[in-house]
């Protein structure tokens, strides 16, 4: 969220394909370890007719990897990869009290808004009332009547922006903990774009393998402080850190799994309520 606030460009993000195929969730998240080029993805036909998947360097260098050994190697990433359960709960209850004092004040800025609104409206009538009565002129009348009918079509707007931001989130909230607290479940399931979503939104850099394991990646800020332990806090340090640092955080994960929730986004969307 501060990155988009500062107008900051995101490092890891993938070019727009034509089509996504579920083959090659990661293709345009990848580097090539030769040359720092980005690793594109095709399939290739077999002699009996099957397809192969691969990424491939988009420089044309020789490296070639099985889309499929490359793919299962994040997912064993994303299962090394464990939330602190305490910590996301502290966060979800601070981010549930912040909304509600944003709601509250929502409601009192809608009430304030409406109100203008209204006195808007009667001071319109009350100018064509005037105008009719001959008190003041047809010129006088018209400069007026501009002047609040755009006073009230800023009115007008504002209350519609104050509506939009005044929702109940809780469930929203509710949901993204606990995709966050089975990241590597959900990750398994995810459709494609969702996949994308999530390596997007926890590495800065792009992904490079060699011989079977990932080269120390940077992981964003967001993604360290959701699985760092309370006693790693080291006062609003701020940095990148390294995949290893995470994986030094772990912790055990829930025991008791609900059930998949249908048709949500991506837990890291939690950024879109800070």
């Amino acid at each position: 969220m501060q990155d988009i606030l500062l107008g900051r460009k995101k490092k890891n993000q993938p070019n727009k394909y034509s089509t996504v195929r579920d083959e090659l969730p990661l293709r345009g998240f990848l580097g090539c370890p030769k040359c720092g080029r980005n690793l594109t993805g095709s399939a290739s036909r077999g002699r009996r007719g099957d397809r192969f998947f691969y990424y491939h360097c988009s420089n044309g260098c020789k490296e070639r990897r099985k889309a499929e050994d490359i793919n299962d190697l994040v997912l064993n990433m994303m299962l090394k990869f464990k939330s602190n359960p305490q910590s996301l709960d502290l966060y979800a209850d601070g981010l549930k009290k912040r909304l509600k004092t944003v709601n509250g004040e929502n409601r009192s800025e809608s009430e304030r808004v409406s109100k203008d609104i209204d006195k808007n409206k009667q001071r319109l009538k009350n100018a064509q009332v005037l105008m009719l009565d001959g008190e003041i002129n047809p010129t006088e009348y018209k400069e007026m009547k501009i002047k609040l009918e755009d006073d009230l079509t800023r009115l007008s707007a504002e209350e519609v922006k104050i509506k939009n931001n005044n929702g109940n989130y809780e469930k929203h909230i509710d949901v993204c903990v606990w995709i966050l607290k089975n990241l590597d479940k959900y990750y398994d399931i995810a459709d494609t774009p969702t996949k994308q979503r999530i390596v997007g939104s926890m590495f800065d850099e792009k992904l490079v393998f060699e011989k079977n394991k990932c080269r120390t990646t940077l992981i964003n800020d967001v993604a360290v402080q959701i699985c760092r332990k309370e006693r790693a806090s080291k006062g609003g340090e701020k940095g990148k850190h390294t995949f290893s640092d995470v994986l030094s955080c772990q912790v055990v994960p829930p025991g008791i799994e609900p059930g998949i929730p249908q048709g949500i986004e991506i837990a890291f969307f939690l950024k879109k309520y800070t």
